[in-house]
């Protein structure tokens, strides 16, 4: 029977392959070394604000990305799952939305020229796909824009045209703010804002504004580079739900490095919501040789949990199975050394099956699957998801079989669209088998009264026993049809079927 599997059990099958990992088709499709804390971490979206790292490769990239409807569509499942976005993404110093590349999830972003010089912290200290940028004020500097960052509350003009346009964050609340994310630096200016909402998703430098300010907060700091906010007060929309905020520095004699801002609700405060730090033909060892430095980004930012999701890359490069171990227990060390947490909880997620692979290359990525669930066994608050593995089971996805393919190794819309409700309920199915919701083995008569007592709006009870199952946030009868379909004398496939 697929499902979690004990690192006993475990070290049994590597054992029987004599060290070598077993193939994908061999290793469960989900491991985890403490599932219980995944279980709970992942419902407490429901009370609280939880915030998912996505590091990988382009296909985790958005925007500018291939991970364009990737990104969006799984925080929409969070969405459908929590019922609520308290807060948006970083937005950081980007022109998007404005066609190529599409908007992200909840927003879009413009900088024009001219505006401040380049960032000066090295790339090794930033986060991949984060770009902080210098400002100076508006005057003699020669800066005459600056950032500008648009809630899409929406979830508008993504390249995903299914994508439900429809409210996800609740604009018209009545403390929504603007956090500014900054650096240190030995000298620094402040940061000024201004708000100018807008009725509908364009942006302008040139419309009246409902607010503006300097922010003062110590950035001047001759020691290592921190991470500072700086909060606008509670935003004036006007009726407008598109809102725009403006963002440079104040001082001509010295610039502000500004990281960029993230909208939230300070009202209520809860929901989840997932950064993309992707970066193209990234492979795992890349996140701390490229940007080893970048842990006061990471730490700064405050994330949750951090999803691992590479391996396509990896394996053309003919990394083998020991170094890619090698290199997920290093990323793995780098993450808890930046948070100071040395059981901060992470997910490695495989990648699906792509094209074109030499016998060489597919070798080295059908060992991958059994490298993942091996290191998620040996750690504290670790867990492997075989995406592979469920995608095929599930789904048919596998050679021969390839109409989510894009080209040989992306995704396209649709393939994007199916593996962010697969990944989703995966995440949630850690520490359960589907339909089980008392975890007696059997799925009967006390599971049908579990589900009934949930009926109706999802919420952190249902998500606890995972009653939602088709993840659309309601307890209704789909979940029942779900249930009575899997009525069975042995409790059966531990993934909830969100491939929407």
């Amino acid at each position: 029977m697929p499902g979690l599997l004990s690192t006993s059990v475990l070290w049994v099958i590597l054992a029987a392959g004599a060290g070598e990992p077993p193939s994908w088709m061999d290793v469960p499709r989900v491991v985890a070394s403490n599932p219980e804390h995944f279980r709970t971490l992942l419902c407490g979206g429901h009370a609280s604000m939880l915030r998912i790292a996505l590091i990988g490769d382009s296909q985790e990239t958005s925007p500018g990305g291939a991970g364009s409807s990737y990104v969006p569509n799984l925080n929409e499942r969070f969405f459908r799952r929590h019922g609520f976005v308290g807060e948006t993404v970083v937005m950081s110093n980007r022109g998007v939305g404005g066609g190529s590349p599409p908007a992200d999830w909840l927003w879009r972003g413009a900088i024009a020229s001219p505006s401040g010089p380049l960032s000066g912290i090295p790339e090794s200290a930033r986060l991949p796909n984060i770009t902080p940028r210098q400002h100076w004020a508006k005057s003699q500097s020669g800066q005459a824009y600056g950032m500008i960052a648009m809630l899409l509350f929406d979830g508008s003009l993504t390249a995903d045209p299914l994508l439900p346009v429809e409210p996800y964050f609740d604009w018209a609340g009545a403390d929504v703010r603007a956090e500014i994310l900054l650096a240190t630096k030995p000298v620094s200016g402040g940061v000024s804002w201004k708000a100018m909402p807008q009725p509908a998703s364009v942006i302008s430098y040139f419309v009246p504004s409902t607010g503006s300010g300097e922010l003062h907060p110590d950035l001047a700091s001759a020691g290592p580079i921190e991470l500072r906010s700086a909060w606008t007060p509670p935003l004036n929309f006007d009726g407008k739900p598109y809102m725009q905020v403006e963002l440079w520095g104040t001082s001509t004699e010295a610039t502000t490095e500004i990281i960029g801002l993230r909208y939230v609700d300070c009202g209520n405060h809860r929901g989840v919501v997932v950064q993309s730090l992707g970066s193209t033909g990234a492979r795992v060892r890349d996140l701390v040789a490229q940007h080893g430095d970048s842990g006061w980004m990471f730490a700064g930012l405050g994330y949750h949990l951090a999803v691992l999701h590479f391996g396509v890359n990896d394996a053309a490069l003919l990394i083998a199975p020991h170094e890619w171990k090698r290199d997920l227990v290093d990323a793995i060390a780098w993450i808890r050394a930046s948070t100071n947490d040395p059981t901060f909880p992470i997910v490695i997620a495989g990648d699906v099956h792509r094209n074109q692979y030499t016998p060489a290359q597919q070798a080295a990525f059908d060992a991958q699957p059994g490298v993942a669930a091996e290191v998620a066994a040996e750690g504290a608050n670790l867990a492997a998801i075989n995406l592979r593995r469920i995608t095929f089971e599930d789904l048919g996805w596998g050679p021969g079989n390839t109409p989510y393919l894009a080209d040989f190794v992306h995704l396209n819309v649709a393939g994007q669209r199916t593996l962010a409700g697969v990944l989703s309920a995966t995440l949630h199915s850690i520490g359960r088998t589907a339909c089980d919701f008392n975890d007696d083995g059997v799925i009967d008569g006390g599971d049908l009264g579990l589900l009934l007592a949930t009926w109706g709006p999802a919420t952190h009870q249902s998500c606890l026993i995972g009653s939602d199952l088709d993840g659309n946030g309601v307890i209704d009868g789909a979940d029942l049809g779900i249930l009575l379909s899997a009525w069975t004398s042995a409790a059966g496939d531990p993934v909830a079927k969100d491939q929407r």
